[in-house]
């Protein structure tokens, strides 16, 4: 019997003789202090008898398996290096960053032959690193974990469950067509890097979002490009496969877990630049499907110029954003730019003398100078506790990103009225809709009028290519082509068509008085408001867009 077991089984039998008492005086017994030090010092030297007993046992395991073993009780781990394997990956696959010396890692392993292991090792090996692999016990593990915590927050700022390089990726896709050739050609001993080729891919041609999509026959790919879903291809089953595993461990989301939903995330770095990715699996009749949205950091850096408000229209919106307080409303369906039109009017607001703050769920966009926060609703920071916390923090501004409740919608109004300027948005078909959507959650309709500023809603609009782009002898107006700069859609980027509607004091007589849709938007046509139908056919007779993409996000109305 090795020693250290042998030690083990002495300190347990001497514990037990030591602590028996008889049933009969247990209740009445007074423990006398250096009783107490005494228990405690047996109960560490047991401790310690076992986690020896461990290490021994996992040194013997190393041996069978060919592999260094390694104390992480001896060895200081490197913290500027430890992130390369994020805590939620090292904890779930039982591997650790040990040290790095130049292209050198070391990782220490609990279990070498766990799937997750071997494929955070393979994708750092794709990342050029040489990895030496050494044995640990599940003691050196904890012990290990906890050094994630001592690392500086601005490591861990995104909290992104992993990381992806683009250069090692060997082919660059230049146009949507040649992301067609490739993967049609594609063989299995090329399906190592699809990941990577797939995400390259989305940020090169701009695409919102990257669909992989199980079938009866076959695995189809689509991006998301100017808002429409484009079919780049199918997959083998091999492929998918390793496609599937791979999204799920690079995004933080468990492998085994096949029957339902799961939501994760990691980060891209491309060139200079960092650019999130969301990462949604669900489950379907011939495997899960998968959604990879790319939020690109470029969306946030456009002004309000960019966003495709005409000189008037913006005139009007920039008088209400300018007011020290009252709520400005942003509404739309999701992806129609709710959030990119936010972040343009915080552009335009932010300067030294501001105090900012954003709620967001989640925040895609970084901006600095602006303090923001992450909704958590699964640890009780919802929306109206995020309000009432922010407000705390003397706001000049508050950014929330969606009313979805009544006790929410309540907390922004009180939030204008009490000298702050809101900016939110609602889900609405259109402005007027705005209104009769806030009574539905309880508003007082003076309080409303009071505290209503201006509704803003918004869609995009594919914009015609201006490589291809020519005007049509029947109409004279300009149609889409199709050539290799845009893929052959004849459209290239997008841009918003809007309408806003400003609470004056008219308007704010009507609202008083709890009208409907109908009522707020015949009122609204009398004074001169324009829907955003109208605005897209201005855009039309411009030369921007055509009139099926109008037609098409507005429905003709």
């Amino acid at each position: 019997m090795p020693i250290d077991f042998a030690i083990i089984i002495i300190l347990y039998k001497y514990y037990l003789v030591n602590i028996e008492v008889s049933p009969q005086k247990s209740y009445n017994k007074t423990v006398m202090p250096e009783q107490n030090d005494l228990t405690k010092e047996r109960e560490e030297k047991l401790a310690e008898a076992r986690r020896r007993g461990e290490e021994t046992k996992a040194e013997h395991e190393a041996q069978k398996l060919g592999l260094p073993y390694l104390n992480l009780a001896l060895v200081p781990l490197d913290h500027d290096n430890l992130n390369l394997i994020p805590r939620a990956e090292a904890e779930r696959a039982r591997l650790i960053v040990i040290r790095r010396e130049k292209n050198i890692l070391k990782v220490g392993a609990v279990e070498p032959a766990n799937a997750e292991t071997k494929q955070i090792i393979e994708r750092l090996q794709r990342q050029k690193f040489k990895v030496e692999q050494y044995f640990i016990s599940s003691s050196s593990l904890a012990r290990a974990l906890k050094e994630y915590e001592k690392i500086p927050a601005p490591t861990a700022r995104k909290e992104v469950a992993g990381a992806v390089s683009l250069e090692t990726v060997k082919e660059k896709i230049r146009n949507f067509n040649e992301l067609v050739a490739h993967l049609k050609k594609l063989g299995d001993g090329e399906t190592s890097e699809l990941f990577e080729l797939l995400l390259a891919s989305a940020l090169n041609l701009e695409a919102s979002d990257i669909h992989i999509e199980p079938e009866e026959q076959a695995v189809k790919v689509r991006l998301r490009l100017d808002g429409i879903l484009q079919e780049a291809g199918v997959l083998s089953a091999a492929a998918y496969k390793l496609l599937l595993s791979r999204a799920k461990l690079t995004a933080g989301v468990q492998l085994n877990v096949t029957e339902k939903p799961q939501d994760g995330r990691f980060s891209v770095k491309a060139k200079d630049e960092e650019v999130e990715v969301r990462t949604s699996v669900f489950p379907g009749p011939y495997g899960e499907y998968i959604v990879l949205r790319v939020l690109n950091p470029a969306a946030v850096g456009l002004e309000v110029k960019d966003l495709g408000l005409r000189d008037e229209l913006w005139a009007n919106i920039k008088t209400e954003i300018e007011k020290p307080n009252g709520v400005v409303l942003v509404t739309g369906p999701t992806g129609s730019g709710k959030t990119t039109t936010l972040y343009a009017f915080l552009r335009h607001l932010l300067r030294p003398g501001l105090k900012i703050v954003t709620l967001e769920d989640p925040i895609e966009y970084h901006l600095e100078g602006v303090s923001q926060s992450q909704i958590e609703t699964e640890k009780g920071f919802t929306f109206l506790e995020g309000i009432r916390a922010g407000l705390r923090q003397d706001p000049d501004i508050m950014l929330i990103g969606e009313i979805r409740d009544a006790e929410t919608a309540q907390a922004v109004l009180n939030a204008a009225l009490t000298g702050h300027l809101v900016l939110t948005t609602l889900h609405t078909n259109d402005a007027a809709g705005a209104v009769p959507r806030f009574l539905d959650l309880n508003a007082k309709p003076k309080i409303l009028s009071s505290a209503l500023n201006a509704v803003v809603a918004q869609r995009l609009v594919r914009k015609l290519c201006a490589s291809c782009k020519k005007p049509s002898k029947r109409t004279g107006e300009y149609a889409a082509a199709g050539c290799p700069a845009c893929s052959q859609t004849g459209y290239k980027g997008r841009t918003g068509i809007f309408e806003i509607l400003v609470v004056d004091e008219k308007m704010e007589r009507l609202i008083d008085e709890s009208p409907s849709h109908q009522e707020v938007l015949d009122f609204a046509k009398k004074r001169g408001f324009e829907t955003m139908y109208q605005d897209g056919i201005k855009k039309v007779a411009e030369g921007v867009t055509t009139h099926e993409e109008v037609e098409r996000v507005t429905r003709g109305d």
